[in-house]
């Protein structure tokens, strides 16, 4: 637990020392006695009270401290921190097995911003000549899964919570792209936007929400 000794809390300290005529009263009492430590020492003198304490400290334990760490290390929307060749890196190790041009490619890596162009093969073709699916479907995850990374790190394990997807149009054979944006980051789960289209954006072929947990 963090817990915090701010001007005002002083201030409050400093008039319940004077109503009470206390000799010195300890900062912050609520402590745990093994992080408490005195800040200061409130005096009354002739009806008026003194504070030798003047800033604002805050209270770790050392497992709060480990827990919490440095706070610029917590991910945030506004800060990436894998570029688009390091996610292209990441995905050719995490699969192997799958070639970059059916897997998808990440083009573009922003803030909240990620952008995978593929090129399904015969293979991915359905009857009718269309894309099917469950490409569709594939590429909407490996969007929202490069989106995740990129703000969150290389952790493997990030996993798909839900996925819903709506086919808007016939997909034809050629690039198909995958746009993701973040609507939400939290602490163990993030929420993407994913789009699909062909040849333009304005007429996507599906649309993905897409939740992701984090590990």
């Amino acid at each position: 637990m963090v817990m915090t000794e701010s001007y005002h809390a002083a201030d409050r300290c400093s008039r319940r020392a004077a109503s009470k005529n206390v000799r010195s009263i300890p900062p912050y009492s609520g402590a745990p006695a093994s992080i408490r430590a005195p800040i200061g020492v409130w005096e009354t003198t002739g009806g008026s009270t003194r504070s030798n304490v003047l800033h604002h400290r805050i209270w770790r334990t050392p497992q709060t401290r480990d827990r919490v760490g440095d706070m610029s290390e917590i991910p945030t929307a506004h800060r990436l921190r894998l570029d688009a060749t390091a996610l292209n890196t990441f995905l050719d190790t995490a699969f192997p097995h799958a070639r970059p041009e059916t897997r998808g490619v990440v083009t573009l890596a922003e803030p909240s911003h990620v952008r995978i162009e593929a090129t399904p093969g015969d293979r991915a073709l359905r009857p009718g000549g269309l894309v099917s699916g469950p490409t569709q479907m594939a590429l909407a995850d490996v969007a929202a899964y490069a989106l995740v990374l990129a703000h969150i790190g290389p952790q493997a394990m990030a996993v798909t919570s839900a996925l819903n997807y709506a086919f808007l149009r016939p997909c034809l054979p050629g690039s198909l792209i995958a746009d993701a944006q973040l609507l939400r980051l939290g602490r163990r789960l993030a929420v993407i936007d994913v789009r699909l289209w062909t040849k333009d954006p304005a007429a996507p072929v599906g649309q993905a929400s897409v939740t992701y947990a984090i590990p």
